[in-house]
């Protein structure tokens, strides 16, 4: 019941910020809810631009969907990408991949290969091996770097931060001293194929690690154990990409984005020095050592084989169209601007910066943008304001403000680098 448990507090948290209004609930209602980033994009993608208004069924329903997936997706990505994006099917069509992309938001080590694929050698159809070859290859790149003795403990922290903040109110925790069922972390392991952590997490004596005691336990060791990738063919293009596959995939920049995706909007983001440099007790420190020269226990509890295998083949099953509800100039715009600025970080900063804290004023000038027929036309308004207003063209803020809305306008998708490139203080 661990994970039902914790699926149906994430719902009562959650569902307790968005109170109906006469049984109906409005989507600006969700949107401005304080609800976390992962959440809301879940139900941006779950209703076309021409829904406006949701019964409370309907939220409930699509609330709980939400969590169940990215509960899915945070411990066991392969699986989920996988289900998700095919519910059982070989092929599907190449549009039909990249919108089912767009619901998730952790992980881009795995979204941002499979969306260069697509780019690169524009296939009408893809198969289910191509992506699960694409993900083995990001997958046998991961276990190189944490086998690479020039990786250092805080790159391993990034790659397991996420289950750690995700899960934190799964049991008694604090962001400082912070432990998680090692079912989980043996059930992401396992979903990696990362063969030799996942034993000495299952010969863990103690059935919850803290944090430094899962990086000890992904440090290299006499052998490496590397990730048998499939066989198949995937053309020519592909092999270029996977030949040039971005390194540091556990930055610290993609963990914390991760992260603040997993807050609501009143959380902070809890400090990576912090969580590697605090305390643990003598007992833990002892437990790891131990587990680390010796097989303490033949006992192995698993995680079952599927979470909610049904929910997920249910929802790739869905149909990408749904029926229109009529929706006035003004609703579609503000789904189109918090699409936009859905970075809860980048929303502040830009602001505070550029808008002077002017929550209407910052809208209102979007809604202006959106209203150009192309981006030259924004391009100019975007000028002529920031010269009134005396705004420093070469900030931060306004740099990134610019690309976002230069990047609706001419459809590009920033680099690897430009995603990485968090608003500094």
């Amino acid at each position: 019941m661990l994970f039902e448990d914790f699926a149906k507090k994430k719902f009562t948290d959650y569902s307790s910020l968005v109170q109906p209004d006469g049984g109906n609930i409005f989507l600006r209602q969700i949107r401005n809810s304080g609800l976390p980033p992962f959440i809301l994009n879940f139900f941006d993608h779950s209703y076309p631009a021409q829904y406006n208004i949701l019964t409370e069924e309907e939220f409930e329903y699509t609330l709980n969907r939400a969590i169940i997936f990215n509960i899915n997706y945070v411990i066991k990505p392969k699986n989920t990408l996988l289900k998700f994006l095919f519910g059982g099917v070989e092929t599907r069509p190449a549009d039909y991949i990249r919108r089912r992309l767009e619901y998730f938001l952790f992980y881009s080590y795995y979204i941002d290969h499979i969306e260069d694929f697509i780019v690169l050698n524009s296939p009408v159809t893809i198969s289910l091996n191509q992506v699960e070859h694409l993900i083995n290859v990001v997958d046998k790149q991961i276990l190189d770097e944490i086998n690479n003795p020039s990786t250092g403990d805080s790159q391993r922290l990034n790659l397991v931060k996420l289950l750690y903040i995700f899960f934190l109110d799964l049991g008694k925790n604090n962001p400082i001293n912070i432990k998680l069922p090692k079912k989980i972390l043996s059930a992401f392991f396992k979903d990696k194929g990362f063969a030799l952590i996942q034993s000495r997490i299952d010969k863990f004596f103690s059935e919850e690690i803290f944090i430094q005691e899962t990086i000890e336990m992904m440090k290299p060791k006499t052998r490496k154990t590397r990730v048998k990738a499939s066989d198949k063919e995937i053309g020519k293009k592909a092999k270029e990409i996977l030949s040039k596959a971005r390194t540091n995939l556990m930055n610290t920049e993609s963990s914390n984005r991760d992260i603040e995706k997993a807050l609501t909007a009143n959380e902070e983001l809890p400090a990576s020095e912090e969580m590697m440099n605090s305390e643990i007790t003598a007992q833990a420190r002892s437990s790891t050592a131990k587990t680390l020269t010796g097989d303490l226990s033949s006992e192995k509890p698993m995680l079952g084989e599927e979470i909610y295998s049904e929910d997920l083949i249910l929802q790739s099953q869905l149909e990408a169209e749904e029926p229109h509800r009529q929706i006035s100039e003004i609703e579609g715009k503000e789904k189109v601007f918090n699409k936009l600025f859905i970075e809860e970080t980048f929303r502040k900063k830009i602001l505070k910066k550029i808008f002077r804290r002017d929550e209407n004023f910052f809208k209102e000038f979007v809604y202006s943008l959106l209203s150009e027929e192309n981006w030259e036309g924004a391009a100019r308004k975007i000028d002529e304001m920031f010269s009134n207003k005396r705004i420093n063209y070469l900030s931060d803020e306004a740099v990134k403000f610019v690309d976002i809305m230069q990047n609706h306008f001419t459809g590009n998708q920033t680099s690897s680098e430009d995603d990485n490139n968090i608003i500094n203080n």
